[in-house]
């Protein structure tokens, strides 16, 4: 069994990862829960901390992603606001001390990175199958914004629907 080392994870990805106590199979759906719970915390940490580096430079645009992400809906949209922070010309904002987190996101990563997104191929790939979705075939995880997309994708397809009318009524 994989413990889930949280000591060198930001506070509030702890805090989530806390929660998690694998202790069998008898566990692996509330597992595979928690975990989601867990890559949801991480995706929306990722777009609110490029959205604080993009204040600086150009307040107008961090103002238009934090207005959308306020109102996101789903993941989708934090996914969205991701892509668009990490590539140009809103990537070009973000100050000097993001670059290495920029790079990580969108860097190429070779098959022998043993942290690198295509490390996480095999378990999406089973995930896929065991959803009854298409295998990734050619599309693989080559950088960490393509595993992001895949964990949305997953998290979508395993989500609870929630009825329509019971999603953001207006006061």
């Amino acid at each position: 069994m994989t413990v889930l080392s949280i000591d060198r994870l930001p506070t509030p990805l702890a805090r989530v990862g806390q929660r998690l106590r694998p202790v069998g199979l008898e566990s692996s759906a509330d597992s595979f829960l928690l975990l989601s719970y867990l890559a949801e915390a991480a995706i929306k940490l990722i777009a609110i901390s490029l959205q604080a580096g993009i204040r600086a430079e150009s307040p107008s645009n961090a103002y238009a992603i934090a207005y959308s992400l306020v109102r996101a809906d789903s993941l989708g949209d934090w996914e969205e606001a991701i892509a668009k922070m990490s590539s140009q010309p809103i990537a070009g904002y973000l100050p000097p001390d993001f670059h290495q987190a920029l790079a990580w996101l969108t860097k190429r990563h070779s098959g022998e990175d043993s942290l690198g997104p295509s490390s996480a191929s095999r378990a999406i790939e089973m995930l896929r199958r065991s959803l009854g979705m298409e295998p990734l075939g050619s599309r693989n995880l080559q950088t960490f914004r393509h595993l992001i997309r895949e964990l949305i994708v997953i998290r979508n397809k395993t989500k609870p629907s929630v009825p329509i009318m019971m999603r953001h009524q207006p006061l």
